[in-house]
Order: structure tokens, then sequence, then C-alpha cells
């Protein structure tokens, strides 16, 4: 019996892990200070992949329009190549977004930003970016250790923290920043 093309496997296992995970059949773990981010390959808007690779060492991830916009903002206004200089990687979640509105508005115009954005488009695939902490109308920015360490994860509300924390390496805390709690904080905590 021939096998199914290789599209047809792909779209079946992320149509069962959609399923698992909707289901609460598949719960990941969240991700913090001393994981490992998973190594994913996205695409951008122009359809070319971007990776999270071992030289990667901040992740923005938007989960909303609002910190999409915020980061966004932020970019446009940086000089030219502030990700690769940061050895950053820019996410946006548009999985929830109607396929309409991605497809005729929301694509074309981040093809038209200087910045490659990776795209989240499907749960399934976005099984990672969905344990990573996220607030409504902000950003998680993750630092990255070599191999996809997480070295803390911060969520930026405002365009002047963002910029404070692409301007300095290794990123730091300033105004509009939350650190995550790390173990050593819980730790901490308990004593």
């Amino acid at each position: 019996m021939p096998l199914p093309p290789p599209t047809l496997c792909r779209s079946l296992a992320m149509f069962w892990s959609a399923a698992l995970v909707a289901c609460g059949g598949v719960q990941a773990a969240p991700l913090v200070a001393g994981a490992q981010l998973p190594a994913l390959t996205l695409e951008d808007a122009h359809g070319r992949p971007v990776a999270t690779g071992p030289d990667v060492r901040c992740v923005l991830f938007a989960a909303s329009m609002a910190g999409s916009d915020l980061v966004d903002g932020v970019l446009t206004t940086e000089p030219a190549g502030v990700l690769t200089r940061v050895q950053g990687v820019y996410a946006a979640d548009i999985s929830r977004m109607p396929a309409l509105i991605s497809r005729l508005v929301a694509v074309p115009r981040m093809r038209e930003l200087p910045f490659a954005v990776a795209l989240v488009r499907v749960d399934a695939v976005a099984a990672a970016p969905a344990d990573v902490p996220r607030e409504a109308g902000a950003v998680t920015l993750i630092n990255l250790d070599g191999d996809r360490l997480v070295r803390d994860i911060q969520i930026v509300r405002d365009a002047t923290a963002l910029r404070a924390a692409l301007g300095s390496a290794p990123v730091s805390l300033e105004a509009g920043v939350q650190a995550s709690p790390t173990r050593s904080d819980d730790e901490n905590r308990g004593q």
C-alpha cells in the first residue's frame, strides 16, 4: 500500500496534535527559566523559514494584536538590523485570527515591514508558544543562553521598556518590564 503524500501526513499530525491539546490530552509544562526552548521553524510573511536555532539569544513573542503593534512600533523606529544585532527573532501568534483577515490584511501589511515576523499560524505548531507566559497587550521577551536554554522571561508592557531591553546585552530589567519568577526567586521567598 503506498504511503500518503508528506503534506497530508503533516496535516494529519497537526490535526491530531491540536485535538490532543484541545481535549487536554497533552499538558506541556509552561516555559520557565532553566528550561530549553524547543527548536521551532516558522515561516515569515514572505514564506521564508525563521528558526530558533542555537545562535538565537532573544525571542520577542506577541500573542495579541496590541503586543504586535507594540513590537512593530519599536522595531520600525530602531536602526535597521536591530534583531540581527541582538540575535533575536520576533514571532507573532496569528493562529486565532480569521483566515480571511490574515490573508488579505495582516500578512500583506507584515510583508511591508523592514524586519522578519515569524508567524505562528496553527495552535498545533504553536505547542511551545502556547506555554509561553503572556499578558494581554504586552510582549513576552525570552532571553536565551547557548543551545536555546532560557535565561529569563520578561513581560514588556511599553515601548520605552522594549527599546531599553533591545539596547542592552544581556537584556536588562527596566521600568515597564516584569520578570517571571525563576527557581532561585522562589527558593529565596521560602527562606
